[in-house]
C-alpha cells in the first residue's frame, strides 16, 4: 500500500477535521509513514510500524462504516414508526431513505440516483422511482419490506443475529414505537451479572450437555448444526421447575438456545432459567433430510410441508413462515404459480406476541359469535361437528387473527364461518359466512381483501 493509498482511506474514513487543521493532518501522515522529505522506495515488505498503522486504519473504517450503518437503521425504524411500511411512505419519505442509503455508505444505481436528485419528477414518478431504487436493493422477505429486511442485508436472518443486536433493535423498536413490534420479535435483552444471568457462553453450554444426555447427539453433531440464541423477558410465562408438580406463572427472564440440524427449519431446543435452571427441552418434529426448495416446484413445496406438518389448520405460525419463504425460492426457479399459492405469498404471517390477545382467547370469541347466529339445542350444538383454525398476519400496519370456523350440521351441510379482527383490540375489521364447501384450501389462512377470486353471495355474520 501506497502512500497516496493510504492518504486516501484517511480521507474516505475519518470525519473531517476542525478548520485549519488540513496542514497538519497531512504532516502527520508524512511523519507516521515515516517520510524524510524524500520519497521512499519499498521494495519487498512493510515495516512492523507501517503494518501496524495500516491496520488501525483499516479497523477504525470498519467502524465508521458500522456506526453509520447503524444510525440509517435507527434512522429508518423511526420513520417505519411515523408512517408505517416503507411501501407506505409518501414521495418524499421514500427519497430521504434512498438518501439516507447513499449516507451510509451504500452503493446504489447511479444513474437512477441522479435521476431522483433532479427533483423534476413529479411526486407520484418520484415515490415509484424511490421504491424500485429501494426494492432493487432490500428483497423483501414476506411480501412488503420491513425494517428487519433492510439490517438482514448486511446481518443475514434475524434468528442467526448475535443478542446484542437483537437487544438493541428490541430497544429501538420500543423506544420509537414501530407499529405492531410485540408481534414480530421477541423482547430481547442483555445478560446482566448483577442480576444473577449467566453468560451466553455458559447458557450455550449448559444446552449442549441437556441435548447430549437426552437425545445421544455429540459435541461433533451439534457443532454441523447452526445455533440460534435469545436472552428475553417473557412476560406471562408458564413453567415447571425441576422437582416441582405444579406449574408457575409470571415473568421469566430466559435463555432460547435452539440448534438447527442442516437441511431442516426444525429444532432442538432447550430453554432456562436466567440463572441456567433448565425448564425444558424438545427434539425436531421435522427430520432432518436434505432438502432445497429450488429443486422442487412450488405444489411439491406444498406436498411436502402437509406430509410434515399435517392439515394446514394444524400449522403454527413459525411454520407458515417457513412454508412462505421456501415457497418463494421455488417460484424464482419454477414459477407457475396457482392463485391459492401466489396468495399465500402475498401474505404477511406474524409470530404471536405478549401484547396481542392470544390465539385461544380469539378463537374462543368467535366461536361464541357463531353460536349467537344460530338456533340450536344444547343437545343439537353437541351432536355437531366443528374445525377450527387461526393464522395471525400484517394488514397494513395493524396485526390481524384471521379465524375460520367450519361446521357440518346434523343433516351433513357444510358452513363456513370467516372473521379478521385486531390483534390488539379484538375489533372485527370483516366477517362473512360461506355455504357449501369450496376447493379453496387457503381462504382461512390469507386476508380476505387479497383473495383471487371472492364468492359472491357471502352473508356478514
Amino acid at each position: 500500500m501506497t502512500e497516496r493509498e493510504i492518504a486516501r482511506m484517511f480521507k474516505e474514513n475519518q470525519p473531517p477535521a476542525p478548520q485549519g487543521f488540513e496542514p497538519r493532518h497531512d504532516f502527520l501522515l508524512f511523519r507516521l509513514t515515516g517520510g524524510t522529505g524524500e520519497k521512499r522506495v519499498v521494495k519487498r515488505k512493510l515495516s512492523v510500524g507501517l503494518v501496524f498503522i495500516i491496520a488501525l486504519i483499516l479497523a477504525a473504517a470498519t467502524a465508521w462504516a458500522a456506526i453509520r450503518l447503524r444510525a440509517y437503521y435507527e434512522r429508518t425504524i423511526e420513520q417505519t414508526a411515523q408512517s408505517g411500511l416503507v411501501q407506505d411512505w409518501n414521495a418524499d419519505e421514500k427519497v430521504r431513505l434512498v438518501n439516507w442509503m447513499i449516507e451510509a455508505g451504500i452503493e446504489l444505481d447511479t444513474e437512477k440516483a441522479a435521476r431522483l436528485r433532479d427533483g423534476g419528477l413529479p411526486p407520484e414518478q418520484r415515490a415509484a422511482l424511490a421504491m424500485e431504487i429501494i426494492s432493487g436493493y432490500y428483497p423483501a422477505r414476506q411480501g412488503a419490506l420491513t425494517v428487519v429486511d433492510i439490517i438482514a442485508k448486511e446481518k443475514g436472518p434475524y434468528e442467526t443475529w448475535s443478542i446484542e443486536d437483537k437487544a438493541w433493535l428490541t430497544r429501538m423498536l420500543y423506544q420509537y414505537g414501530e407499529p405492531a413490534h410485540s408481534s414480530l420479535y421477541f423482547y430481547n435483552l442483555l445478560p446482566d451479572g448483577a442480576l444473577g444471568d449467566i453468560t451466553l457462553e455458559d447458557a450455550v453450554f449448559a444446552a449442549r450437555d441437556v441435548l447430549k444426555r437426552h437425545y445421544a447427539l455429540s459435541d461433533g453433531d451439534l457443532d454441523e448444526m447452526g445455533l440460534n440464541a435469545y436472552f428475553v423477558l417473557a412476560e406471562d410465562m408458564s413453567y415447571l421447575l425441576p422437582g416441582e408438580t405444579e406449574r408457575r406463572e409470571g415473568r421469566l427472564r430466559l435463555w432460547m438456545i435452539r440448534y438447527i440440524p442442516n437441511g431442516t427449519r426444525s429444532e432442538y431446543w432447550v430453554n432456562m432459567r436466567h440463572d441456567g435452571v433448565v425448564l425444558d427441552w424438545g427434539e425436531p418434529a421435522e427430520p432432518a433430510v436434505a432438502y432445497d426448495a429450488k429443486s422442487v416446484p412450488p405444489n411439491e413445496v406444498l406436498d411436502r410441508y402437509r406430509d410434515i406438518y399435517g392439515e394446514h389448520r394444524q400449522w403454527a405460525m413459525e411454520t407458515w413462515i417457513s412454508f412462505q419463504e421456501d415457497l418463494s425460492l421455488s417460484a424464482e426457479v419454477f414459477g407457475g404459480l396457482s392463485d391459492g399459492l401466489a396468495c399465500v405469498l402475498m401474505q404477511r404471517y406474524l409470530i404471536p406476541g405478549e401484547r396481542l390477545i392470544p390465539r385461544q382467547e380469539v378463537m374462543d370469541a368467535m366461536f361464541a359469535r357463531m353460536q349467537a347466529q344460530i338456533e340450536l339445542t344444547p343437545q343439537e350444538r353437541e351432536q355437531e361437528v366443528t374445525m377450527d383454525s387461526a393464522v395471525l398476519l400484517m394488514d397494513g400496519d395493524v396485526p390481524v387473527w384471521k379465524v375460520q370456523i367450519s361446521r357440518w350440521d346434523l343433516d351433513g351441510e357444510y358452513f363456513g364461518y370467516y372473521w379478521e379482527a385486531d390483534a390488539r383490540t379484538g375489533e372485527i375489521r370483516s366477517s362473512y359466512t360461506a355455504d357449501g364447501w369450496n376447493d379453496s384450501w387457503y381462504e382461512p389462512y390469507v386476508l380476505e381483501r387479497t383473495l383471487p377470486d371472492p364468492a359472491e353471495d357471502k352473508g356478514v355474520g
